[in-house]
């Protein structure tokens, strides 16, 4: 009875350890916030650290809670493209809805401009 007890404390210190260097780590590479300005007709804009960049939507990929964006830079897609994760919470309930309204319009465009001949 002795050694499952033991065993037990020693399971629980060592999941609270790891949770506690889990959460060092994510604190120390936390990026700073940027802003996406969506239009209805592309490029977006993106800004933060006071740069201000013309972005092209390429790619989404939907989750349960969550949209993440790969954008592309359209005049020089040499330059390193972002991917961005959006939740929810952070955009209100109206811009999520406009949010992903025009990521399923930008893949039926796409869609469209395939088929045309």
């Amino acid at each position: 009875m002795l050694f499952v007890a033991a065993a037990c404390l020693a399971g629980f210190s060592l999941g609270l350890g790891l949770v506690a260097i889990y959460l060092a780590y994510a604190r120390s590479s936390q990026s700073t916030s940027s802003f996406l300005k969506i239009h209805a007709a592309q490029p977006w804009e993106l800004s933060g650290n006071g740069s201000h960049q013309l972005l092209v939507l390429q790619q989404f990929w939907q989750g349960p809670f969550w949209l993440t964006l790969y954008l592309e830079n359209p005049f020089n897609p040499q330059m390193s493209a972002k991917l961005i994760t959006i939740w929810p919470f952070t955009v209100g309930k109206t811009g999520w809805r406009k949010l992903k309204v025009l990521c399923h319009a930008m893949r039926w465009n796409r869609s469209l401009q395939q088929e045309a001949p």
